[in-house]
């Protein structure tokens, strides 16, 4: 890691304010979000990988980790791990509230659209049927919250019962094969929050 005010960020001992600023600071800095963006293509490509590693690879993997040497305190890496894992949130359009017994999470949608008549959500997670997931308006914000599994899933807002649009916050977007553009969500990469959103970016038709 070399950008020192990530460092800052994450070697503060402030419960409830690395995650934010850390957020925050990986919507500025392109070079810190190609750098965790790269070691989570890296983690994906491993896990769809159908050939298996060779023996010992796990093995020795690790003793070049532990071999490592950190000059920093427990409290500075559990923090990067958390600011780590929440890289691949859609930023201020996804807040994870809810994980429930059956490993649905409950995921919070967001679309500040406040010209908007009408929003809904339509994607993998729902068949693309957007009459059932309607979002509500509220201070110019439109919210709708879904239970999804663990999964990577496709989505579009439908603006006006017509007008398909991706997310504007998503980090991953995919042709949608109609002209347009899709986003992507990869909900076993979410964090549980309680009470945390990014300020939304305004969009307008």
């Amino acid at each position: 890691m070399t950008c020192e005010k990530l460092k800052d960020i994450i070697s503060r001992d402030e419960a409830g304010r690395n995650d934010r600023d850390c957020l925050l600071h990986l919507r500025e800095c392109e070079k810190c979000r190609e750098l965790y963006g790269k070691l989570f293509g890296l983690i994906d490509n491993l896990k769809d990988n159908k050939e298996k590693v060779s023996s010992g690879f796990t093995d020795r993997v690790m003793d070049k980790v532990t071999e490592l040497k950190a000059p920093v305190n427990y409290n500075y890496w559990k923090a990067a791990t958390v600011s780590l894992a929440f890289l691949f949130i859609v930023t201020g359009g996804l807040l994870v509230i809810e994980k429930n017994k059956s490993g649905e999470v409950a995921v919070e949608f967001s679309l500040a659209m406040p010209e908007a008549e009408s929003v809904s959500i339509a994607g993998d997670f729902n068949g693309w049927d957007a009459s059932n997931a309607k979002l509500v308006k509220k201070n110019g914000v439109w919210t709708a919250t879904i239970k999804v599994k663990p999964g990577r899933y496709q989505y579009a807002f439908v603006v006006n019962e017509g007008k398909w649009l991706p997310d504007p916050n998503a980090l991953k977007f995919v042709d949608s094969g109609f002209g347009g553009k899709n986003s992507i969500i990869e909900v076993d990469k979410l964090k549980l929050l309680q009470g945390f959103k990014l300020s939304l970016r305004r969009v307008k038709i």
